[in-house]
């Protein structure tokens, strides 16, 4: 290729990359979230790969509400604690805002959009994918990031699916989490990977969470 090929091409990149086609899926169910859908302790299940969290195993997600807030937002520390390879825990901390208020159902406030930032790593905007009062919570996220190379057989851009299936309480029917990963799968697409909260811990966690029919 001469240097006006080169040159050519180099141009095209340039402006393809100027306009950011949506390369995520479009999520057919998508719930509002209320600040009581999240508060407390839940029990991760399966999650797609989430780098701040990718050494973790038995993981359990805390959402604590801040007591300042506004009119339009709710504001949540949430912390995700785990075990390590070896058998250490570790937590992560972050925060979760709740916003564009969508409608008011009682004395319940629910909003359309939550926003996940952890340390060291992008925000990201996250669905409730599905969600049974005192049972379980899904969430999803689909992050896309414009780059200089070529990656997932797109030119310029880097999709990224996120994840988690978590349980109000350590144990989860499997046919419950194989019917909601196969929805997830319906919806999202086969790029969507769930693995088991076991990750790479070498026994079992000590809230013995694993699937199965109770």
């Amino acid at each position: 290729m001469n240097i006006d090929g080169l040159i050519l091409g180099a141009l095209v990149l340039h402006n393809f990359g100027q306009c950011m086609p949506n390369l995520c899926p479009e999520v057919l169910r998508v719930l509002d979230v209320s600040p009581e859908m999240l508060s407390g302790k839940w029990y991760e299940v399966k999650r797609a790969y989430f780098p701040p969290e990718n050494t973790l195993s038995c993981s359990e997600f805390y959402f604590d509400e801040f007591k300042i807030g506004t009119s339009t937002s709710k504001q949540f520390q949430i912390k995700i604690s785990g075990v390590l390879p070896f058998g250490n825990w570790k937590s992560i901390s972050g925060v979760a805002e709740l916003n564009e208020k969508s409608l008011q159902r009682n004395s319940t406030t629910y909003y359309s959009h939550m926003a996940l930032q952890f340390r060291k790593f992008h925000q990201i905007d996250v669905f409730v994918m599905d969600y049974v009062a005192n049972k379980y919570l899904v969430l999803y996220s689909c992050w896309q990031h414009k780059t200089s190379i070529i990656s997932f057989g797109r030119i310029g851009f880097i999709v990224k699916h996120y994840a988690w299936i978590l349980s109000r309480t350590p144990r989860l029917d499997k046919k419950v989490v194989a019917r909601i990963q196969s929805d997830l799968i319906g919806q999202i697409g086969s790029s969507i990977k769930m693995y088991s909260q076991y990750g790479f811990h070498f026994g079992k966690c000590l809230h013995v969470n694993e699937t199965h029919n109770e």
